[in-house]
């Protein structure tokens, strides 16, 4: 199972920014408790919804896959057939996560709009 350190990743942007717990609920809506346990890990791994993980995204500045801890460089980019580490990665996450997720729904409507 692929592990996303999301409390980290979301501290270190907040940090790299100087935005304290309060100012990030007011640039991105999201309730400053919800964000104070984002950044514990109150929520037994389970990953926020999608409408707040753009909200977040977008308040941060960052894009989605800096905020959910993917590292995508054209380095990983190769003609050959062979998956690259980052989108094995990605598959797997995706995989693990539960059908009903609305993560799951985006991400995987979003590679079916890629390949169109």
């Amino acid at each position: 199972m692929v592990k996303i350190k999301f409390s980290k990743i979301l501290s270190e942007l907040m940090a790299k920014q100087n935005l304290t717990v309060s100012e990030l609920s007011k640039k991105s809506g999201i309730h400053y408790v919800m964000i104070n346990r984002y950044l514990k890990s109150d929520r037994k791994g389970k990953l926020p919804s999608v409408e707040t993980i753009l909200s977040l995204a977008k308040a941060l500045e960052c894009s989605l896959d800096e905020l959910l801890g993917f590292k995508i460089s054209n380095d990983n980019i190769k003609e050959s057939p062979i998956l690259s580490s980052t989108a094995r990665t990605i598959g797997i996450f995706i995989d693990d996560l539960d059908a009903k997720d609305n993560l799951k729904k985006l991400l995987l409507l979003a590679i079916k709009k890629d390949k169109e």
